[in-house]
This record gives C-alpha cells, structure tokens and sequence, in this order.
C-alpha cells in the first residue's frame, strides 16, 4: 500500500490525494497495456511509485584458441597419467531369492542370509506363547466395580427387622398376626445364576466376560454363584464348561432349568441387539420375552448386564427383563436404579 501526497518526479502531474495500493497500478497496466518499458515507467511514476530499471549482468565468455585448447587437453592428460590407479573389486552377483531363500527362515539362517547381503538381521518374532497380550480394559471402572455388583446382585427380602409400625396397626384394629411383619432388606444370601452368552455377537466382550466372572465370584462367593453358557437364548440350552462344542451330541441333552425361588438370574448378553451377518444364534424379542416368563414363573427375579447404553435397548425387552448398561459410566446407584425396575421396592 502506497499513501501519497506527492508529484510524479520529473513530471508535472498534479498533486495526488489518498491512498494508493499496488492493485490501482495493476488494474492501470490492465487498462492501458503498455507494450514499451518507458511507457509503463511513465504510468507508475504517475501514479507515485518509484521505478527502478533492471540492470542485467552479463558475463563475457572468452572464445579459446586452437592453441589454447590443445595446451588444456595436454596439461589434463598429464594429470590422468600422474593419478594414483584404484582397482574396484567385484562382488559376486547376487542370486535372486527364489533361488536360495527358504520358505522359513531359522535362526541361524537369518542370520547367514543378512551377512551375505550386507545388512543387519531383524529381531526374532517372540513366539505365540510369549507375546504379551494387550491392555485390558474392563467395561466397569475397577473402583467401583463392587459397589456396583454388591447393589445389582442383591435381592429383595422381607428378613429384616420386625416392622414395629404394622403390629401396631394390627393390635389397633384387633387383627390376628398370623406372621409377624418384618422390615424389607437387600441381601445376597440367595445366591446367583450367572448365564454367559456365547453368541457371535459376543464375542468381542469374552474376555470381559472372564474378568466379571470373577468379580462376581469375588463379591458373592463361588458356592453362591451357578454358572452356565449358552448360544442365542438359554432356552435352546446351556452347558457349564466353556469349551463345549456347541454341536456335540448331548447339546440337547442340557435342558435349561430355572434356580430356587428367590435366586437371582443374571444374563451377561446383547439380548439382540446385535445381529450379526450370517450368525444362526441370535433370538429375537420374543424368545426373550418367553424366557423371562419361565424365569418368573420359577419366582426368581432377572436381570442383565447389557454392552450397550440404554439408549439403544429394545423397547419390547424394556420392563420385562431388568437391563443394566455394562459400560464406563455405569454407577453404582445407576446399577442399582436399574436392577430394581421389576423388583418391588428401592433401597
């Protein structure tokens, strides 16, 4: 940007006011194409811009003589003479690899092969049984793991201390007490059925599977914890071990059985929510909902943890099973919250 309040040197053109930018210069080139270098001179110095000729420098190249040429060929022979003689040894040609390289590479091969091509051998691969697994990440924070599991494992029982308000209110009224009436409270005495989906779907959470296993066990205790597996629905059967075939003559055989009234059964599973392409173990809503009522019928209460938020649960399933979402942000007064949708009563 050029301000100027000045006149074109060595010219009488008038004063100029305001501002003038390098783009007004451009657009007057554009305007008037000047096709002399004296004529845009003219319109830059009009407009207030200083013009700098080019100066170029040329350098003169000095023609040589036959004379002179013929001496600078005899002084470079004479330095091509004096010039000490090396003589570059020759490698032995290379084969090409399909020639000598082996289909595996052992370790003392590996490193013969590295020598002879002039390079350094790579570390060996550690074997399968010595890799180092990666990070594990479990689905609930470690530190509040069992709070988590001590508030949606427990059940609701009527054990606690006798209810002082009611027999009252019975001796009031002149009501036989037939039993007497005790506080509600959350326990678990009653134990657990723990069913482990093995579905597909699943399959990317069975470690995390393992890993609540344990602290299931850990929280409950493992005489009050009935594990068993199933593919799809526990209806189509169950089995304990993990490494079941899961088409083995006696799957038909393992008949899923609810537990004693009052124990509660706990899915680990996606309910369906995922389906995956070509999977023949996945059930829909309502062999869920089947499911749930052999559960009820048994008087058992149900619940699951599901890999998913809540938002993406099936409004069918909703208010039939007790749907816990088994991930990071999963609180204990959440789990709690959740766990308790069908059970009669908070805590």
């Amino acid at each position: 940007m050029a301000k100027h309040r000045t006149r074109a040197h060595g010219t009488d053109a008038p004063e100029l006011n305001g501002v003038i930018f390098v783009g007004d210069l451009v657009r007057a080139y554009a305007a008037l194409k000047p096709t002399d270098e004296a004529t845009a001179q003219q319109i830059a110095e009009a407009l207030g811009f200083t013009w700098r000729a080019r100066q170029l420098q040329t350098e003169t190249v000095k023609e040589l003589t036959p004379e002179e040429l013929a001496e600078r060929r005899r002084i470079l022979e004479e330095q091509r003479k004096r010039a000490p003689i090396q003589v570059q040894e020759q490698k032995p040609r290379v084969q090409s690899s399909a020639e000598w390289l082996p289909g595996v590479i052992t370790a003392q091969g590996k490193e013969s092969i590295a020598g002879e091509l002039g390079v350094a051998a790579l570390p060996l691969e550690r074997g399968d049984s010595e890799r180092v697994p990666p990070p594990f990440t479990p689905l609930f924070r470690p530190e509040w793991t069992r709070a988590i599991l001590s508030g949606a494992l427990a059940t609701i029982s009527p054990e606690g201390a006798l209810d002082l308000e009611r027999i009252i209110e019975f001796i009031a009224q002149r009501k036989p007490l037939e039993t007497l009436p005790r506080l509600s409270e959350t326990t678990l005495r009653r134990g657990v059925q723990l069913l482990l989906d093995q579905s597909q779907a699943m399959l990317p959470y069975e470690r995390d599977e393992q890993e609540l296993t344990r602290a299931i066990q850990n929280v409950m205790g493992q005489d009050k914890v009935q594990i068993l597996r199933f593919a799809g629905c526990p209806t189509r059967g169950v089995w304990k071990e993990s490494n079941v075939e899961l088409n083995s003559p006696n799957e038909k055989d393992w008949r899923y059985a609810a537990p004693p009234t009052g124990t509660l059964v706990l899915l680990v599973s996606d309910l369906g929510h995922t389906r995956p392409r070509l999977a023949d173990d996945w059930a829909d809503a309502n062999e869920w909902i089947a499911f749930s009522e052999i559960v009820k019928r048994a008087g058992c209460e149900l619940a699951a943890f599901v890999p998913y938020a809540a938002t993406r649960w099936k409004p069918k399933l909703r208010g039939v099973i007790n749907m816990i979402p088994w991930d990071r942000r999963t609180t204990a007064g959440l789990a709690k919250k959740f766990a308790r949708g069908q059970r009669g009563g908070t805590q």
